[in-house]
């Protein structure tokens, strides 16, 4: 989770230290010295800002404090849009973000898809390092649902299996199973992208989906 973020006088400072009665924050410029401490929620000191550090219109600061609070509640929440997540806090912050228009919401959208790409794992380049990066996340059981269940799967044969407990709990239910492979849309480095659907109440289901190396029926 990133520092907080405080506008002051038009300018945009980080919190450095959060104790009981003091709180120090610190310019967010790089390279600016401007230092704001507040004891017992009023300013005891301030510091200069460098000459090229100027206090921004009203709307950058409402725009970039809305930026900041959403990348940090995207970083904990992964499974929400970043839309939701921006809409969501306009909701709370209401008149503090009383300036800012849908070009603004869309400049957010896209710094919350980039905080979010810091955490992503390298993306792998062959087949190698895919199989080494699934055997890694299946030993670790770190690819889960948003609900926390399992997701992947792996047989004695070493085949992947993309699925949760929800899911085959309802394979049992479905009153037929339905499987096919996708060529022009498998994952990358591999050869076609296996997906078994359930039919149930009118409804055709994905459940499951196998990553496979080939395209021969034996697999």
């Amino acid at each position: 989770m990133g520092r907080k973020c405080k506008i002051f006088e038009g300018y945009a400072f980080t919190q450095k230290k959060d104790r009981e009665d003091t709180n120090v924050w610190t310019c967010s410029k790089k390279n600016c010295n401007g230092r704001i401490v507040f004891c017992n929620g009023t300013m005891t000191s301030s510091s200069p800002h460098i000459s090229q550090c100027v206090p921004k219109s009203t709307r950058e600061q409402q725009r970039n404090m809305l930026r900041h609070n959403a990348k940090r509640k995207a970083t904990d929440d992964l499974s929400s849009r970043p839309l939701k997540i921006a809409r969501q806090l306009l909701n709370v912050q209401g008149a503090q973000c009383s300036e800012l228009c849908s070009k603004d919401l869309d400049l957010v959208r896209r710094s919350i898809h980039r905080e979010r790409h810091k955490s992503w794992p390298e993306i792998p380049k062959s087949r190698e390092e895919l199989d080494k990066f699934l055997l890694a996340a299946f030993e670790e059981k770190s690819i889960k649902t948003s609900m926390g269940e399992l997701f992947l799967y792996r047989s004695d044969s070493g085949m992947y299996m993309f699925t949760c407990e929800t899911n085959l709990r309802m394979m049992s239910l479905c009153t037929s199973l339905m499987g096919d492979g996708t060529f022009d849309r498998a994952i990358q480095h591999s050869c076609q992208l296996y997906t078994i659907h359930g039919y149930k109440d009118g409804y055709h289901i994905p459940l499951a989906f196998f990553p496979l190396n080939g395209k021969s029926e034996e697999l």
